[in-house]
């Protein structure tokens, strides 16, 4: 870690108790505090210009933020190595029956996502060779039960669908982020092998996944990502997995739009992002606009489900009334 006082990002959720004595607080990986001192059982920290501390544990739950996301290609594929997953579908050899380890589970997540699970385990078994067979059958190619580059392709296609590039044309950058989120809703997003798991959230999270990822700030930021990519312009917002640090940094940019009443809602464009607000500095789900109306807005959203919950398993299509929602413009 580097000399005290820096700037990190939570990594996993933990308390923040308040120095005060007033209260605790959740924190959700993505959020950002400067550390203090760790010289104790607790690290002490500020967080929204509040003091306090955190639980002090081993390995850290959080990191220095020049090591945490930054956008950059580099440091995305430093932690997926240090992971040692992918979060693109990468053809790394044939797969089969007696095989172990990261690429029979990748193999195993997405014969589920096909209908054709069995067990995640990263063990090639019998029931695994079972369900390539079913899966090959399906596809109408040779049954061989070994995962060769034919079959990985066809099992990762609903990805490297997804991830296709959408020429800009005459698209703004707000057309061009729902452009995007419509080709990544077209094949049903979802977790895979358990909460906030699999290769879809990995995609979305750069390589992290497990219970202390929610993923609807990584699915929508990252959507914003790749279009600005692909139109050549900077982000208008950070890269980030923490609904509160994309409001933060949308107010510090000058493109938060605070709870819009019936005249000022034709300012929301589709391709903007919305932030369900639970209090003045507290937000707990984000998607993308893809069409406004005077009393309703329809959404593209990442780890929701059919009844809108923040901690769902999909992308899903939405329609959403106006309440408390603040909007961040693209």
């Amino acid at each position: 870690m580097p000399k005290v006082p820096f700037e990190a990002v939570i990594t996993a959720k933990c308390v923040f108790l308040r120095a005060d004595l007033s209260g605790k607080e959740e924190l959700n990986a993505g959020d950002e505090i400067t550390v203090i001192s760790e010289s104790g059982a607790n690290v002490i920290c500020n967080w929204k210009g509040k003091r306090g501390s955190i639980p002090r544990v081993s390995p850290p739950n959080y990191h220095p933020k020049k090591n945490a996301r930054a956008g950059s290609e580099a440091t995305d594929a430093k932690q997926n190595a240090r992971q040692g997953k992918s979060a693109m579908p990468t053809y790394k050899g044939a797969v089969r029956k007696g095989d172990k380890g990261q690429a029979v589970t990748e193999v195993q997540e997405w014969l589920g996502f096909h209908d054709c699970g069995t067990g995640i385990d990263g063990d090639y078994g019998d029931a695994t060779e079972k369900a390539v067979q079913k899966f090959q059958k399906k596809k109408g190619i040779a049954e061989s039960g070994v995962v060769n580059r034919a079959t990985f392709d066809m099992l990762v296609q609903p990805m490297t669908g997804a991830l296709a590039d959408i020429p800009p044309g005459g698209r703004t950058l707000a057309q061009l982020v729902v452009a995007y989120a419509r080709q990544h809703l077209k094949p049903n997003p979802r977790e895979i092998g358990g909460q906030n798991m699999g290769p879809w959230v990995r995609l979305y999270m750069d390589g992290h996944e497990g219970t202390d990822w929610p993923w609807c700030a990584g699915f929508a930021t990252y959507i914003v990502k790749v279009a600005a990519a692909g139109m050549g312009v900077p982000m208008p917002v950070k890269r980030t997995f923490s609904c509160d640090a994309l409001a933060s940094d949308a107010k510090g940019k000058g493109i938060f739009i605070k709870l819009p009443d019936v005249s000022s809602r034709s300012s929301i464009k589709p391709g903007a992002l919305f932030l369900r607000r639970k209090s003045s500095t507290d937000w707990s789900h984000t998607g993308i606009v893809t069409r406004v109306d005077s009393d309703t807005f329809e959404t593209i959203e990442g780890n929701t489900n059919d009844a809108g919950d923040r901690e769902g398993y999909e992308v899903c299509a939405r329609v959403r009334a106006f309440g408390e929602y603040d909007f961040i413009t693209t």
